[in-house]
């Protein structure tokens, strides 16, 4: 949380800690994990408001207020001064909030997951949405009966007690404190202690004495009792916010008295001081003691905004001297509560499973503040049900509650939020009539029936709500099929969800005749069929209605070899551009070998000669695209290699191989290199061509020519086309290179 703060210019010496994120200790008074916002169904975020402080109420224990009035001797009194006095404000006028939401939503700086307030979507209801609106005592009571029943449940009660005697002390030794302030200023008043005069009696140098000391005692008592670190929460044995809970309990006197004592302090400190003549009655170290009480008073409301707690306090201390008000029990019969509506969801399963952009598309909740005496069915006004996407005249509505949805509202007109028990924070579900819908397996692409399947032999029915999106009902689609309906050879095996393509036949198709198998998308006059493409669409928005019929395919996938088609046995392949040759092997075989050396044995897919550097990478590539005869460069036309390197029957079997012709040129340019691609991890590895070599990994074959010239090439190079063809697609994926266009 960040606040917007005004701090003495020496605030280096507030503990540092402060500001650091709140931790538990070993005995955490965090009993579980608190359950995040984005695990919520509410999916927009709740701005938290700004406002200004409520000022302290004036208090009893104290001869001197807390207002900006000025005392008898003219002096100001409140907010620690002003004019040409020794610190500045302990607090500013307001705390500025972040806001929270679902997926990654902000938290406090300070206290991060650990605060129940941050975490908990009731509590942060309560703190930021009803809280402001509290304007009476019997409805303040009210709610921090509430805030504190849920707050104190997420706290360890072993650190109740102690959390409970360190706030008393506080205030025991404030009051002291204070009492002493009283004592010293009547000898001010008197003229004992006068700066003016320079008189100063015993009497009032020992009240001066005393009231330092009691304040020392104070910074000292307010800088322990709350704990900064885990070794301060072992050692008081409790935590910032059982101790702040503890402060709520008592309606935190303790700001009133350290507000007064601040005060007092200040009172002091202006009278006895001349600033015209440089005379001062205090010496350094009262005046430095001063100091360090004020930054303790402003660290201890640092703490309490990080908590998020300051605006309770506040308001504590805006109702601490007023007394009840019978007059507005009728106010407290009732209280607006703060609720979510959502349409209902039966996929949360695979909701959570998709992206948070999907969610979005997927389920909409909105956000509804309403009196807890209202009827189900008003709360589920026409207003709500429009910001649903449900239509105002739907009348067979079923609205659900609970922790699964799995309560059913039997008589939504007469039952009250307050009667189920209905709270802030919780979820309304609202369901419509589902329709029963027909999705017939589209097993042809071009009137022929896919491998092994029969033509309209998958029929999966569907039921859904009308205003449910083309995604729900593709969630739905993938819920029903069984593992016989996936054919691989259409790619039904890949994302099953959003690989679907979905067909409307209008629905006199399905009526008397019924669905024959053979419908085509667009393909006949009669029988025609519309494609379903925008996931943010509904099924009513497509004229999707009660017994419609859906054509389903996937996409159609172009399939590698069949001995290399499983993932698992995609191989490792060798490529040497010196050569213009490639070749695979399995990864067993190139471990066994010694090709490739496996970093580490538990996993044997990452090897010493795997590279990542952008520079090595890209000379590999260069060396590839300049070597003609490896064919990864995407070009029409190939580069032509000399002839006389060959004899005849060489050249006619690289022909027959390569399908290029071979002439004689002047220069060849061939790169050196010789690495590996994994096909299956997308890694690419530099080898070492001596060690190959020495290993009779690879073999060179020397051809002659009628010039009696020798050429080298691979015995291992690949000689099955399509394998080859299979190499180089998944080699120029890998490495990025872009098919040419034809």
């Amino acid at each position: 949380m960040s606040t917007n703060t005004t701090t003495p210019a020496d605030d280096d010496d507030i503990d540092k800690n402060v500001s650091s994120p709140v931790s538990s200790p070993v005995n955490s008074p965090v009993n579980s994990p608190v359950s995040s916002p984005v695990s919520s169904p509410i999916n927009s975020p709740i701005a938290r408001r700004k406002s200004s402080l409520t000022p302290p109420r004036p208090s009893k224990l104290s001869l001197r207020s807390l207002g900006d009035k000025k005392n008898a001797r003219g002096t100001p009194t409140g907010g620690g001064g002003s004019g040409n006095n020794n610190f500045g404000s302990s607090r500013s006028s307001h705390h500025s909030r972040i806001s929270i939401g679902s997926t990654g939503s902000a938290t406090s700086a300070a206290t991060g997951s650990n605060n129940p307030i941050t975490n908990d979507i009731k509590l942060n209801i309560l703190v930021h949405d009803k809280l402001p609106k509290v304007q009476k005592y019997n409805q303040f009571q009210r709610w921090k009966g509430n805030f504190l029943t849920k707050f104190d449940s997420y706290l360890c009660e072993s650190g109740t007690i102690p959390a409970k005697i360190a706030s008393e002390k506080l205030q025991t030794t404030l009051e002291v404190c204070l009492q002493r302030s009283i004592v010293l200023l009547k000898h001010i008043d008197n003229g004992d202690l006068s700066v003016t005069t320079g008189k100063k009696t015993v009497k009032a140098s020992l009240s001066l004495k005393e009231f330092c000391n009691s304040l020392d005692a104070c910074r000292n008592e307010l800088q322990q009792s709350i704990p900064a670190t885990k070794s301060d929460e072992r050692r008081s044995k409790y935590t910032k916010f059982q101790i702040g809970s503890a402060l709520i309990h008592s309606s935190f006197p303790q700001y009133i008295a350290m507000k007064q004592l601040e005060d007092s302090v200040q009172t002091i400190s202006t009278l006895t001081m001349d600033q015209e003549n440089n005379d001062d009655v205090l010496d350094k170290q009262q005046r430095e003691l001063f100091l360090h009480y004020q930054k303790q008073v402003s660290r201890f409301c640092d703490v309490m905004a990080d908590l998020d707690l300051y605006d309770i306090m506040m308001k504590c201390v805006e109702f601490f001297h007023q007394p009840p008000d019978n007059n507005d029990e009728s106010d407290c019969g009732s209280e607006e509560i703060t609720i979510f509506i959502q349409r209902y969801n039966a996929q949360k399963g695979q909701q959570q499973q998709q992206s948070e952009n999907d969610d979005a598309a997927v389920l909409k909740t909105v956000k509804v503040d309403v009196d807890e005496n209202e009827t189900i069915a008003n709360t589920v006004s026409s207003f709500v049900l429009e910001e649903l996407g449900v239509p105002k005249n739907e009348n067979k509505l079923t609205i659900r509650y609970g922790k699964d949805d799995d309560i059913v509202i039997q008589n939504p007109n007469k039952a009250t939020l307050r009667d189920l028990g209905i709270d802030n924070g919780d979820v309304l579900t609202v369901e419509q009539q589902c329709i029963d819908i027909t999705i017939h397996r589209k097993t042809t692409t071009d009137g022929k029936p896919i491998k092994g399947g029969k033509v309209g032999d998958v029929k999966i029915k569907i039921s859904i709500e009308p205003m449910a999106t083309l995604k729900e009902l593709k969630i739905k689609i993938a819920e029903s099929l069984s593992p016989f309906d996936v054919d691989d050879d259409d790619g039904s095996e890949g994302n099953i969800v959003d690989d679907q393509i979905l067909f409307l036949v209008s629905p006199s198709n399905s009526s008397s005749k019924g669905y024959n198998g053979n419908n085509k998308s667009n393909s006949s006059s009669n029988n025609k069929s519309i494609e379903l493409s925008d996931n943010d669409k509904s099924c009513a928005d497509y004229g999707i209605i009660m017994g419609a019929v859906l054509d389903l395919k996937f996409p159609i996938k172009e399939n590698a070899p069949d001995a290399i088609v499983n993932e698992e046995d995609e191989p490792i392949i060798i490529v040497d551009t010196k050569y213009g040759t490639m070749f695979s092997i399995n990864h067993k075989e190139a471990i066994t070998k010694g090709v490739v050396t496996p970093v580490s044995m538990n996993d044997a897919l990452i090897f010493q000669e795997i590279t990542t550097k952008e520079i090595d990478i890209e000379r590999l590539k260069k060396s590839m695209l300049e070597s003609p005869n490896l064919k990864v460069k995407p070009a029409l036309v190939i580069e032509k290699m000399k002839i006389e390197d060959y004899d005849p029957s060489g050249a006619k079997d690289v022909q027959n191989m390569w399908g290029v012709s071979l002439k004689k040129t002047n220069k060849v340019k061939r790169g050196t290199e010789i690495f590996f691609v994994d096909l299956q991890t997308k890694s690419i590895g530099v080898l070492d061509r001596n060690k190959l070599l020495e290993m009779k990994f690879i073999t060179v074959v020397q051809i002659t020519d009628q010039n009696d010239k020798l050429i080298e090439t691979l015995e291992e190079g690949e000689r099955d086309q399509q394998r080859y063809d299979y190499y180089v697609r998944g080699i120029r994926t890998i490495f990025g290179i872009e098919y040419a266009n034809h």
